[in-house]
């Protein structure tokens, strides 16, 4: 990892450490640093000393969406407090699409090369170390940041996933998991580890060793199949770090509240504690339509235990591919999530921003607080559909009726 005093410097301007302490924190492997060397970007810092971000995905479907409407929706995650954002796109416009939407982002990009190396079914029999070393390259070459790699998914984990309620719901694990299964052999992206992190060296990338044996439902969490997994993503964390190439450490998944903790104990106990990236977790099965909620309670608990970097989830997961509508309130939903992350963090930044808004609610100043909330835009249109008039009331409880004002009467005679 090129550390450049740059680099240093711009991330202790966001995070508020010198740059001593960034450095220690990077050469540890507790913390990352995610740009390629060929992106002229800001760099981000992940890792659980340093402020909790979070991740939005992107991408085409075979069967819906279309570049221009992605490209909307990374305008909307980017203006929305998106610290990074992945291309998931599969289909026969998945390069193009990538290769826009790499373009036209200003933070850091992440994607799944295994996507784009299979595209109908004789295509999982064809994986070879030729196709999945020269994708990698590729990405890389085109400024990729970071990629998942799907290393940790081997045969002996088979038996463990035939005793699930919901196999494997990772999409490249499942396409991994149908290549060793039809061709009776290992996970490739375990074979040629080696090969594959000397490409992700050469540009600095980061390598998100993906969790394809995620848990599904909460019936499956934290089960043989997904700790097996776990540990041999312990080996290859240890094996990136000694040849020089940093990481992320994937994590779950439906996982119900209780199990949350175990979950991040365990992650940071077989990772030497590297920065943990968590999808949620979702703490229920049920939330149909409402799963930005559902992975905003998780996300909030994970992050505030130590995950470093929250993967949205939108309402429509499960459902279908999300609308420019959904990224919006998804990303709404996540920017709130980190934020609340990181007061409970003590960033000083974090909180003064709380304070300044409560300083101007007393106040009733009603512009100022709109300015300083979460989505202004959503605020100010709800507080003019929801009051005649901006005046040091709001219809809750009218004039007479109001706390703050009750409140100051009462201590002006004290």
């Amino acid at each position: 990892m090129e550390l450049t005093e740059r680099n240093l410097k711009q991330i202790s301007k966001t995070e508020c450490f010198d740059t001593s302490f960034i450095k220690k924190e990077i050469d540890s492997g507790r913390a990352t640093i995610l740009k390629n060397k060929k992106r002229k970007i800001n760099p981000v810092i992940v890792g659980e000393k340093f402020k909790c971000k979070y991740n939005l995905n992107l991408g085409i479907s075979p069967v819906k969406s279309g570049i221009s409407e992605e490209l909307k929706k990374l305008d909307i995650a980017i203006s929305n407090g998106a610290d990074t954002v992945m291309d998931l796109s599969v289909g026969k416009s998945c390069e193009e699409t990538r290769q826009r939407l790499l373009k036209s982002s200003s933070i850091p990009f992440g994607t799944v090369p295994v996507y784009t190396m299979i595209n109908d079914e004789e295509d999982i029999k064809k994986l070879s170390k030729n196709l999945i070393l020269d994708t990698i390259e590729k990405q890389c070459e085109e400024g990729v940041d970071f990629m998942t790699i799907h290393s940790g998914l081997l045969r002996k984990s088979i038996p463990y996933i035939k005793k699930r309620l919901t196999g494997v719901v990772s999409r490249g694990g499942s396409l991994i998991l149908r290549y060793m299964i039809e061709n009776n052999r290992e996970n490739p992206f375990y074979e040629y580890f080696d090969d594959i992190i000397n490409v992700l060296k050469k540009y600095d990338v980061v390598i998100s060793i993906g969790d394809g044996l995620r848990p599904g439902s909460i019936y499956d969490a934290t089960d043989k199949a997904q700790i097996s997994e776990l540990k041999t993503i312990g080996e290859l964390n240890s094996y990136s770090r000694k040849h020089g190439v940093h990481t992320m450490i994937e994590g779950p998944g439906h996982i119900p509240i209780n199990q949350i903790k175990r979950n991040v104990d365990l992650a940071k106990k077989y990772t030497s504690n590297a920065p943990l990236y968590f999808l949620g977790p979702l703490i229920t099965d049920i939330a149909m339509g409402y799963d930005h909620i559902n992975g905003a309670i998780g996300g909030a608990v994970a992050g505030y235990l130590g995950v470093s970097l929250i993967c949205a989830v939108g309402p429509s997961e499960h459902i279908g591919l999300p609308t420019i509508d959904d990224i919006r309130l998804e990303c709404v939903t996540f920017n709130l999530v980190k934020h609340s992350v990181n007061i409970a963090k003590g960033f000083k930044d974090e909180i003064d921003r709380d304070n300044k808004l409560s300083s101007f609610r007393k106040k009733f100043k009603w512009n100022e607080q709109i300015k300083l909330s979460i989505d202004p835009e959503y605020a100010s249109k709800r507080f003019c559909e929801l009051n005649n008039s901006k005046g040091d009331y709001c219809s809750m409880c009218g004039n007479s009726f109001c706390a703050i004002k009750n409140t100051g009467k009462a201590l002006e005679k004290v």
